[in-house]
């Protein structure tokens, strides 16, 4: 096995971490590998390469784009890039005085030369002088052995995925760049200067030459983090968690499901003790108010010698039982949970249990029951 620029002698089963991606993933286009070689000699020795045509320039990310949209292998050298933009990136250019004065694209990105030059100096490339060659291939053709880095599209959705994934074992913040135009500095760039994990959003560039979707990210990973990736997305689909994330609903409490994402939520003296299905509880209140009297009273004393004179009876039918979920989401109907507490002798109180009752106030009983008979006694 060839050794990546990580002295990487590992053999991945690229076909197998590709399936796996795309499983849990569900990735639009081909994962693809990037590798330098020292020599073009080198490079020229991969099997079925492709070379652009003499005398044609392209962007670095037109061969990116054609090697994961057509399932191309590229070979290129400096030779074949349009410009130092392109070549210093990848380290085929020398970051010399005249690229980083960047005065090319004063007027045009940036407002003044200071600005411009600010920009290029920010840019992350890869060291230039080791290597002469670059070859861009479809992780599963097997064309390069062993890439230095991994290159893969996707939606923000899928990419906080992959991020998650990466992330669910021996866990450590990433961070990553963003110095605008010339944003592949951010994804191929900052990998291969780094070594670590690197996520972009794709420049203007990238978009217009490059075929990267407007709805696309892109994260240059070395390989030696696929196998990680993949394990993680596993134990998270394992847990529940897979892409495509489905879309709870603004307007729905996340309680009843939050759980299962997030665990057990800690007690904040508001702990959800019980809960009741809808459809149950307007089937209880067809049952227990399908006819009911409601009854007035006056009272008078209090003690044992408490009286009541009933002085008005309202008979209602048929509640509204489309009004019941509404009415309890506008706070108009409330629960309480009813204890009797009484003396039980001795200096001792015992409390009684009466359950959970449903209230509206009688202001509010039209909004349930349609208009009552009302007698008056």
């Amino acid at each position: 096995m060839t050794p990546n620029c990580w002295n990487d002698t590992n053999e991945y089963d690229y076909p197998s971490l590709v399936a796996d991606l795309n499983q849990y993933l569900r990735l639009k286009t081909t994962p693809v590998g990037m590798k330098r070689f020292r020599t073009v000699a080198e490079m020229e020795a991969i099997p079925r390469l492709r070379r652009p045509p003499v005398g044609e320039k392209f962007a670095t990310d037109q061969i990116v784009g054609q090697s994961r949209w057509l399932g191309w292998t590229l070979g290129i050298t400096m030779d074949n890039l349009m410009g130092a933009q392109c070549g210093a990136v990848v380290g085929l250019h020398p970051p010399d005085t005249t690229w980083l004065a960047g005065r090319q694209l004063t007027g045009v990105w940036y407002a003044t030369v200071e600005d411009s030059a600010a920009h290029q100096q920010a840019m992350s490339c890869a060291p230039y002088g080791d290597y002469a060659a670059l070859v861009v291939s479809p992780l599963t053709s097997g064309r390069i052995e062993n890439p230095d880095i991994c290159l893969i599209y996707g939606t923000p959705g899928q990419m906080i995925t992959f991020v998650n994934a990466l992330q669910y074992r021996n866990y450590r913040k990433l961070t990553f760049s963003c110095v605008g135009e010339s944003a592949c500095a951010d994804s191929w760039g900052n990998a291969l200067k780094t070594g670590e994990p690197s996520l972009s959003i794709p420049c203007y560039a990238e978009r217009k030459f490059g075929g990267v979707l407007d709805e696309e990210m892109l994260m240059a990973v070395p390989p030696g983090f696929l196998p990680q990736v993949v394990a993680g997305l596993k134990a998270l689909s394992a847990n529940g968690l897979r892409y495509p994330i489905p879309n709870h609903g603004i307007q729905k409490s996340p309680m009843d499901s939050i759980e299962a994402s997030y665990g057990k939520q800690p007690s904040s003296g508001d702990e959800k003790l019980l809960q009741w299905p809808l459809a149950g509880l307007r089937a209880a209140l067809m049952a227990k108010h399908r006819e009911t009297f409601w009854v007035k009273a006056q009272t008078t004393g209090a003690g044992d010698s408490e009286s009541f004179r009933y002085y008005e009876v309202a008979h209602t039918q048929a509640p509204l039982q489309g009004n019941f979920s509404p009415l309890i989401d506008s706070g108009h109907i409330q629960l309480d949970f009813v204890i009797h507490l009484k003396d039980a002798g001795g200096g001792k109180q015992k409390t009684r249990d009466h359950g959970y009752l449903f209230k509206l106030w009688d202001r509010h009983r039209h909004l349930l029951f349609a208009e009552p008979r009302v007698y008056r006694l």
